[in-house]
């Protein structure tokens, strides 16, 4: 069961927060939206053999390294920095494990100098552990690669002289401690985009802190009045962003009536919707045919 909670607070973090480019946010979101699908579709995919799940994982890195580069303002490029360190089959894909080698080999030792290649080095520390791990099944190697790779995003978020990966090394590090180092980003960066992402992840923190499920309701509606006119990664609106929110928060306190009602608002609404199939699962067959 918690299990479950950790994964809906984790849709409503990707869902309630607004777009992170100041900039033609909406612009960017939407040019982005093939890689971000193509992406999701990787590191999601169920309808596959155990074999064959994350076989092909290195493109997902590819696509990464390819947003985080060149759009590192972006939520999207944000989401699938997050994405990456789920729960994935590295082994099943024999090429990401020659990548992986390549990318120690490159980058290990020089994590204490942020500004060189960042994009790549931030990417490196949010997936090495995890690849070290499944790639050597040796906890003290896996430790030892964690410390240096925790060292290299402290070294990111204070000295690197890009604000943007500086601020995502920042959003990683949070994970460690979630309240220090968020207050640490709105101190740091009160006017950078991704300020908006990271009042939502204290939202969350909060009710695991507090339990109130109202309290989360209200943040999540006034985030949407905030930027209701934003599109989200994978082409997605505030709208059904906000729609999504209120089936997931409703599931939780046990009111399936009306988180069904709202499931079958987005699919009225976008019935290609990529997280639909997410919000199946709450519902058997017979609640969802009545």
């Amino acid at each position: 069961m918690f299990k479950n909670v950790v994964t809906l607070l984790t849709l409503i973090i990707l869902l309630c927060a607004p777009s992170t480019q100041a900039e033609n946010s909406n612009d960017y979101e939407i040019l982005l939206k093939d890689k971000y699908l193509k992406f999701y579709e990787i590191i999601e995919r169920k309808d596959v053999s155990d074999f064959d799940l994350h076989k092909d994982i290195h493109i997902a890195i590819e696509l990464l390294e390819e947003v985080v580069k060149q759009y590192p303002r972006t939520r999207t490029a944000e989401n699938m920095l997050d994405m990456i360190s789920h729960s994935i089959c590295w082994g099943n894909d024999p090429v990401m494990r020659n990548k992986y080698e390549k990318m120690k080999e490159k980058y290990l030792n020089t994590l204490d100098d942020p500004d060189t290649e960042p994009a790549e080095k931030l990417i490196f520390m949010v997936i090495a552990p995890w690849l070290e791990y499944e790639f050597t099944v040796n906890e003290k190697a896996m430790k030892k690669i964690s410390i240096l790779c925790n060292k290299g995003l402290h070294k990111m978020k204070d000295y690197c002289t890009n604000e943007d990966y500086a601020a995502l090394a920042l959003i990683e590090a949070s994970k460690i401690d979630r309240k220090k180092y968020l207050n640490e980003f709105k101190e740091k960066y009160p006017n950078h985009p991704l300020i908006s992402v990271v009042e939502t992840m204290i939202n969350i923190n909060n009710y695991h802190q507090f339990k109130d499920l109202n309290a989360l309701t209200t943040a999540t509606e006034k985030k949407y009045e905030k930027y209701k006119n934003d599109i989200l990664p994978g082409g997605v609106s505030a709208e059904i962003s906000l729609y999504h929110s209120y089936a997931s928060i409703y599931y939780m306190k046990g009111d399936k009536e009306n988180a069904l009602k709202y499931y079958n608002i987005i699919k009225e609404k976008n019935p290609d919707y990529y997280l639909l199939p997410k919000l199946k699962l709450y519902f058997n067959n017979d609640e969802i045919n009545n």
